[in-house]
This record gives C-alpha cells, sequence and structure tokens, in this order.
C-alpha cells in the first residue's frame, strides 16, 4: 500500500525509502542560567534554540516526531536517542539530509 500512495519520484528506484529524517531549530528566549544557555546554543543558528526531529514517509505524511531537545545536540545524537532504527526493517531506506552523518547507524 506504501507504494501505491508514493509519489512518481520515488516509485522508481527509490521505493525502499521508509522514512525522510530532518531537524528542525526553534529559536527561544536566551535562559537567565549560563548553563541552560550553553545547553541550548546552537552554533549552526547562532542563537538559543530547541531541536526537534521529524520524519515523513515518501508520500508527505508525518510519520515519526521525535522530543524537543536543547539546540547544542548534534543531529547524529538526536538521531541515536530516538531510537528510530529499532522501528525499521530489515532493507529499509531512511533519507536523511548530510549533515546527519548516520550512514554507520544504519
Amino acid at each position: 500500500m506504501v507504494i501505491e500512495y508514493m509519489p512518481l519520484l520515488f516509485r522508481f528506484g527509490s521505493k525502499d525509502i521508509r522514512i525522510i529524517v530532518d531537524c528542525t531549530e526553534f529559536p527561544i528566549q536566551k535562559p537567565c542560567s549560563p548553563m541552560e544557555q550553553q545547553l541550548t546554543f546552537s552554533l549552526y543558528k547562532n542563537t538559543n534554540t530547541l531541536k526537534d526531529m521529524i520524519g515523513i514517509t515518501s508520500n508527505g505524511a508525518i510519520s515519526f516526531i521525535y522530543a524537543l531537545y536543547c539546540g547544542s545536540i548534534c543531529v547524529k545524537q538526536l538521531f541515536i536517542k530516538s531510537k528510530l532504527m529499532d522501528r525499521l526493517e530489515p532493507n529499509d531506506v531512511v533519507m536523511a539530509d548530510k549533515d546527519f552523518l548516520i550512514a554507520e547507524e544504519l
């Protein structure tokens, strides 16, 4: 059924893609505590943020949302903490941005 609703772009050559993952950062007010400032500071955004990871199916349906984490966490750590790999089946393909650096986890 997944293949039936898959966009044509994914049907040919990419039909094994089970999930497309990406992270989003949300700017937050600068915390008062220096420790919280450090934990939430994102070098990428150069501000204090919270970060989450979302997964969508190849037909665009949201299939996975992970909890918010402090913006200083790297994408690979967030991916590992999410335990998304435990939910996949053998030979499922995960599509991710180049910043994920998760090839060895798959």
